[in-house]
C-alpha cells in the first residue's frame, strides 16, 4: 500500500507546475491541433469557422446522437468541448500554452461567444480557471439575466433575436448545462462602431454589459432527472436579477411545481444572503400571440404562487406575463407540392421580440438596485455562483423533493420527530446522560 500512496504523490508532484520534478504533460493531438488554432492570427474567425463545421458534422450523426451522450470519438465535434479539454489540460501545460489559453479564452468572451459557466455531461464548473478570465471583468457592471424553459421551447433562439447573442440552437438537446454570454451596451454618446463583440444600444446607468445565461432544456427526455433540472432552476434564481421562463404554450403543472419549489428553497438559502430575481413568463409560439386572450390562465398562475406565499420571493404580477408568435414558417418556393421548402423569420417574431427585450431590461434595472455587490461586477458574480452551487451540492435537500408538498410533510415529520425525543429525552435527562457518560471510553460505553 505504501508503494501505491508513494508512486502516487510522484505523479502528483510530475504534474504540479509548483514543484522541481514538474513534466508537462502533452494534452494529446487535439489539443495540439486546438493550440495551433489559437496560435493563429484570426483566432476568433477561426474558432467560428471550426465551430460551424463541427455542428455540420454533428448533424449528420442524426438527432439521436445529438440529444443522447455522444459516443468517445464523436465527443469532439463540439467547440465547447474543445475549449473543455483545453481548460483541463491548462493546469498540465507549459506557462507559454497556459498565456496563450488564458488570453484566447478572454478574447472569447469578450467577442461575445458563448462560454461554458457548468458542464452539463459532468455537472462540473470550472470556477478556478474562469476566476482568471472574469477578473480582467472586474471594473465592468453586469446584469444578469437567465432563461429557462422545457427542451425545444426555443430558449436559445429567443436569447439570440433579442439580445443578438449566438447561443447554439437545433433540435434536441442542443445546450448541456449553463451557458454564458456578455453583450455589450452601447450608451447614447458612444460609437458603436469603435467597439468589439457583441453590442446593444441601451443607455442604462451604471451597466456595462448584460450576461445572458443559457439553460439546458427541462424535462427532456434524453436526461430525464428532474432533481438536476431543480438545481438548474434554483442556481439560475440565485444567480440573477431576471429570469425568463419560455414556455412552448401554456406553462404546465410540473414547471410550476418546479417553479415553487426552487422558489420555496430560495427562501431558505435566505434572500437576504442573494438575489431576489424578477421572473418574466413568456409564452411562446403562441397561435394567437394577444395577450389579452389568456387573461384567465396568467390569472391562475398568480393565484397558485400567491397561496403558496411565495410571492415574498418571487416577483411575480401580470405584467410579467408575454405571448410570442412562432418564430419561424415554412414556405415552399412555389405552388408545386413537390418544390422545395425554405424557412423564413416571421416579421411579427422579430418585432415582438425587439418590444420585449425592452420590457425586459427595463424591468431587471428594478433588481440591480436590490441585488447590492452580489452580483455586481462578473468576478463578484463567479463567487457568488460558486457559493450557490457548493450549496446544491451539500444539500441536496434543497432539489431532492418532487414538489413543495413534498418537502412540507418532511419537515411536519422531522418536528414530529423532534417533539418526541423532547418528550422522550427531556433536558435534565440528556444534561445528565452526557454528564455520566462523558468519562467514560468508547469500549465502556
Amino acid at each position: 500500500m505504501f508503494e501505491i500512496y508513494d508512486k502516487l504523490n510522484e505523479l502528483e508532484n510530475e504534474l504540479d507546475p509548483n514543484t522541481k520534478t514538474f513534466s508537462p504533460i502533452t494534452g494529446g493531438q487535439i489539443f495540439d491541433l486546438f493550440i495551433e488554432i489559437l496560435k493563429s492570427n484570426n483566432m476568433l474567425m477561426s474558432l467560428d469557422l471550426l465551430s460551424t463545421e463541427l455542428k455540420h458534422e454533428l448533424l449528420t450523426l442524426g438527432s439521436d446522437k445529438i440529444a443522447g451522450d455522444l459516443t468517445l470519438e464523436n465527443a469532439f465535434l463540439s467547440l465547447e468541448v474543445l475549449w473543455r479539454n483545453a481548460i483541463v489540460c491548462y493546469t498540465h501545460t507549459t506557462n507559454d500554452r497556459k498565456d496563450l489559453i488564458e488570453r484566447s479564452y478572454y478574447d472569447f468572451i469578450a467577442a461575445g461567444f458563448p462560454f461554458e459557466i457548468i458542464d452539463g455531461d459532468n455537472l462540473h464548473f470550472q470556477h478556478q480557471f474562469l476566476t482568471k478570465i472574469l477578473s480582467q471583468f472586474v471594473s465592468k457592471r453586469i446584469l444578469v439575466i437567465s432563461i429557462i424553459g422545457p427542451q425545444n421551447s426555443g430558449k436559445s433562439t429567443l436569447l439570440n433575436y433579442m439580445f443578438g447573442t449566438l447561443f447554439d440552437v437545433r433540435e434536441g438537446r442542443c445546450t448541456r448545462g449553463i451557458y454564458g454570454s456578455l453583450v455589450k451596451l452601447i450608451k447614447s454618446n458612444q460609437n458603436s462602431a469603435n467597439t468589439s463583440g457583441r453590442t446593444l444600444s441601451a443607455d442604462i446607468p451604471d451597466i456595462d454589459y448584460i450576461m445572458l445565461i443559457d439553460t439546458e432544456g427541462l424535462l427532456s427526455i434524453e436526461k430525464s432527472d428532474n432533481e438536476y433540472d431543480r438545481r438548474l432552476v434554483l442556481f439560475c434564481l440565485a444567480v440573477s436579477h431576471l429570469v425568463i421562463v419560455n414556455m412552448m404554450g401554456d406553462v404546465n403543472e410540473t414547471l410550476k411545481d418546479m417553479l415553487t419549489l426552487c422558489a420555496d428553497s430560495l427562501k431558505q438559502i435566505g434572500v437576504n444572503k442573494v438575489n431576489q430575481p424578477i421572473v418574466h413568463f413568456v409564452l411562446n409560439q403562441k397561435a394567437d400571440p394577444n395577450l389579452k386572450n389568456h387573461t384567465e390562465a396568467i390569472d391562475k398562475i398568480i393565484r397558485d404562487f400567491k397561496e403558496k406565499e411565495l410571492a415574498e420571493v418571487i416577483d411575480i404580477s401580470s405584467k410579467t406575463f408575454h405571448t410570442l408568435p412562432s418564430a419561424f414558417k415554412k414556405e415552399r418556393v412555389s405552388n408545386d407540392a413537390q418544390s422545395p421548402c425554405f424557412i423564413r423569420t416571421e416579421p411579427d417574431f422579430i418585432q415582438r421580440t425587439q418590444q420585449l427585450c425592452e420590457k425586459i431590461i427595463e424591468s431587471a434595472k428594478s433588481s440591480y438596485g436590490r441585488s447590492g455587490q452580489t452580483i455586481s461586477d462578473p468576478p463578484q458574480w463567479l463567487r457568488t455562483a460558486v457559493t450557490i452551487f457548493d450549496t446544491l451540492q451539500k444539500f441536496p435537500d434543497l432539489t431532492y423533493f418532487k414538489d413543495i408538498n413534498e418537502r412540507r410533510q418532511d419537515d411536519r415529520i422531522r418536528q414530529h420527530i423532534g417533539e418526541l425525543i423532547s418528550k422522550t429525552l427531556p433536558a435534565d435527562y440528556r444534561k445528565k446522560t452526557i454528564a455520566d457518560l462523558c468519562e467514560l471510553t468508547e469500549n465502556e460505553i
